[in-house]
């Protein structure tokens, strides 16, 4: 093999050589600092009026016919881009966009001036949220669709970046990596792309790509406020390929050093589908195209490196690649897929229709679960979504607590069997194992994906289709399925498909055995206990499953919310195969229409907190938790002193309020035995309590008082304060008066700075007390000099 290829050779010029070269051709005189490159000279001038450029000498290999091509694509990538985020071509002082020129070897290259584009590189830049990436697959897809239609001009050229030549480069180049591991998984990951992309090469869409959009190509100019602009440099590795080799180069880069990589590629591929849609067939070779991209750069890249070990840029990406080729190595290709579709507005199981179909078309005909119907008078639906009060009642309870609490409420509803719904958003899953790190923090797996069937420990549940069993496993973990049962199902009119059976008996462990037919109607196990099925109150999770991808007798039976609508699409509604209705289905509140329903009852003076509005169902402890079961810290909210719904608290109100709920006006024990605790708690002369209902009443009745008492009336606030809605509260409250809609402080009003040491006007720890007091001191001698002593000063 040769150990060097002249497409990877840089051109030879120092940076003097190169200043002469742009003086002689454009007619510009300033110093140049050379730039990162992999196979071209590119030069930093920068002159003294501001106005900077890059010089860019191409390799010698760059036939014209190319850089035309080139040429061709920045003007038509700049027609549909904001102005200065693609780079155009300055004329030389023949008015010609290329000049030619010859190094101090001999060799001859082409010549280009570009203006520079600003920003940081995408590698430097923090965040990626998942706005940034929606936008950057959106100016991907819109390059795509600038350059896919460039007439295609017949180049002897070949570049090692090629994905449509990617089998033989890396083929050719992988004996270039050493480490073992690492030449296996490009081994394994060539095997995929290989068998996906033989039946779908010849109908894939090519045209002209940029071919790559790597982080340190993509430019990020920051904004004080929303999507930071985009920019986009170097066409040099523009070829005539597939073109969803385009988002899937983009996708391999920006899934760098993410903490779900799936979840990056996911937000950038629906922004690439609304600029330019992709075809069902595209997405189906996305993934392993993406595997391809990251070999490429592992296997290319340890060969330059070892034929140009001082040019650092050509391994700056080498190490997170890596890393992220190990972690893509534990996904399954079709999950990827699936969610590929979601991102592009597909079914994301493309079957699902058909097993829709087929279960409509049979439903009558599936035998009863429990021997006998679930949906009589015996059966009740249990509400156990974050928000309920059944949820925030029993979480924290012991096992036995809950299935008497559980009890109870069954018996007042006349019932004997308990269901929970499926894709109902639960706030129980508290476990590590529930726990997903993503672009936005941690999200918890919430979404329900099965149906749960409530009954005593020891029922019997019956198979309600013929089905083999599949898998079979005792998943002994705390809160997961203890003794679990998968069959598969292979109707002679319809798709296969499974159904999995959690928190069993340990019995069925020794009765069943993997292969074994089961008959529609036949016993199938028993329910088990809270000692051998993972921890929970007796009952069967019920969960369909459309595919099982690579796991072995465990199954998620809860998925992110973020995800539910390509788990749902992979796990469908088991409530028809159960003869439930439509009430075992959880509803999602929709945030759109519950905006609107606000806006049309509650003032427009009430504002919401954030872009997108959080739908907040329940607070527990510290923590808000939204419809979704997410937990939030809460540092907003300063009234739940003790924290969200102590249980301690809520029961002494529940007692209270089944006794007597009206105001001070008569004698009554209780009222003035809280009245002597509270005022115990604190020093003399604070003897005296007033019970109010909200803190603008207290502060307006503090106000009247302290009036009263020394028949004055200026105040002296904090600026930023905040003390209640009333209108005498709105004067002394500067965070409103001051803000949007007021009117300032009344003359009666006096502000003094907030005593903050990290940005307030005093900052040395040792003089700021004393400073900030003096503050307070220069009002009150000041108004007491008008003959206006302060009535008070307020600080909360």
């Amino acid at each position: 093999m040769n150990k060097s290829l002249p497409e990877l050779e840089r051109p030879e010029f120092s940076e003097q050589e190169a200043g002469l070269l742009l003086e002689e051709n454009y007619g510009i005189c300033c110093t140049l600092e050379e730039l990162p490159g992999e196979r071209d000279r590119n030069y930093l001038a920068q002159e003294h009026n501001g106005e900077s450029y890059v010089l860019k000498i191409s390799n010698s290999c760059e036939t014209l016919e190319f850089l035309k091509v080139q040429n061709n694509a920045l003007e038509s990538a700049a027609m549909l881009l904001e102005k200065g985020r693609i780079p155009s071509v300055y004329p030389n002082k023949n008015g010609e966009p290329l000049s030619r020129v010859r190094s101090t070897n001999g060799s001859l290259h082409w010549l280009r001036l570009v203006p520079y584009v600003d920003g940081l590189s995408m590698a430097e830049y923090r965040p990626h949220t998942r706005e940034f990436l929606l936008e950057l697959g959106a100016m991907c897809g819109t390059v795509t669709k600038a350059l896919h239609k460039i007439p295609l001009r017949t180049l002897d050229r070949r570049l090692l970046w090629e994905m449509h030549n990617v089998q033989d480069t890396l083929n050719e180049y992988l004996t270039w990596i050493k480490d073992k591991k690492l030449r296996n998984r490009v081994s394994r990951s060539l095997d995929l792309y290989k068998r996906t992309m033989e039946p779908l090469e010849s109908k894939l869409r090519r045209g002209w790509i940029h071919n790559d959009f790597n982080d340190y190509n993509v430019l990020v100019l920051p904004k004080l406020a929303g999507t930071p602009d985009l920019g986009l440099i170097d066409f040099g590795d523009m070829t005539h390929s597939y073109l969803v080799a385009e988002p899937a180069v983009a996708c391999a880069y920006a899934m760098l050093d993410k903490p779900d990589p799936l979840e990056a590629a996911v937000h950038l591929i629906r922004g690439f589908h609304q600029r330019f849609p992709l075809e069902e067939i595209e997405l189906e070779i996305l993934f392993p195209m993406i595997l391809m991209r990251l070999c490429l750069s592992l296997t290319i890249g340890a060969f330059q490196q070892q034929n140009d070990p001082k040019n650092e840029y050509l391994g700056i990406s080498q190490q997170h690649a890596c890393e992220l080729l190990e972690r893509l190595h534990e996904v399954n290709p079709r999950f990827a897929y699936y969610l590929f579709r979601d991102a592009c507005n597909m079914e994301a199981f493309p079957s699902l229709p058909e097993f829709s179909k087929w279960q409509k078309k049979v439903a009558g005909s599936f035998h009863f679960l429990l021997g006998e119907p679930l949906n009589t008078e015996k059966t009740t639906v249990l509400d156990l979504s974050a928000g309920s009060s059944f949820s925030a009642k029993s979480e924290g309870m012991s096992l036995e607590a809950q299935q008497e609490f559980l009890d109870t409420y069954l018996r007042e509803k006349n019932a004997e069997i308990g269901v929970g719904k499926y894709l109902e958003a639960r706030s129980f899953y508290a476990a590590d194992e529930f726990v997903n790190d993503s672009l936005d923090g941690h999200e918890k797996r919430t979404i329900h994906l099965g149906i749960d069937i409530c009954v005593p420990a020891g029922t019997v549940i019956y198979a309600p289709i013929k089905g083999v069993v599949h898998q079979i496993q005792d998943n002994k973990s705390e809160l997961d399925y203890g003794p679990t049962v998968i069959l598969k199902h292979q109707p002679e009119d319809g798709p296969v498909f499974y159904t999995l059976y959690g928190h069993l008996s340990r019995e069925c462990l020794k009765q069943l055995k993997t292969g074994q037919i089961v008959s529609g109607g036949t016993a199938l196990a028993k329910i088990g206990d809270s000692n051998e099925n993972g921890g929970w109150l007796p009952h069967v999770h019920f969960q369909i499953i459309l595919d099982l991808f690579d796991y072995d007798g465990n199954y998620p039976g809860v998925a992110l919310p973020s995800r539910k609508k390509v788990w749902c699409s992979i796990c469908p509604d088991p409530g028809m195969m159960l003869g439930l209705g439509c009430e075992s289905t959880a509803e999602e509140i929709d945030s759109g229409q519950l905006l609107n329903r606000r806006r049309n009852v509650f003032g427009q003076s009430l504002s919401l907190s954030y872009q997108e509005p959080l739908i907040i169902v329940r607070g527990q402890g510290q923590s808000l938790i939204d419809s979704k079961g997410q937990f939030y810290l809460d540092c907003v909210n300063n009234v739940a002193h003790v924290g969200h719904s102590h249980p301690d608290i809520a029961k002494a109100q529940s007692n209270q309020a089944y006794v007597l709920n009206t105001n001070t006006r008569y004698l009554n024990p209780v009222n003035i035995e809280y009245a002597e605790r509270l005022c115990g708690l604190f020093p003399e002369p604070l003897n005296t309590c007033f019970l109010v209902c909200s803190g603008s009443e207290a502060n307006e009745l503090a106000l009247r008082i302290a009036g009263t008492v020394n028949g004055q009336k200026d105040m002296i606030v904090l600026e930023e304060a905040y003390h209640g809605n009333t209108k005498v509260n709105i004067d002394i409250s500067p965070y409103k008066h001051n803000g949007p809609g007021g009117t300032g402080p009344p003359e009666w009003v006096h502000q003094i700075p907030m005593p903050y040491l990290y940005r307030g006007l005093y900052r040395d720890p040792a003089t700021a007390g004393k400073l900030y007091a003096d503050e307070v001191l220069k009002i009150c001698e000041k108004v007491s000099g008008q003959g206006n002593p302060p009535a008070a000063f307020i600080c909360e």
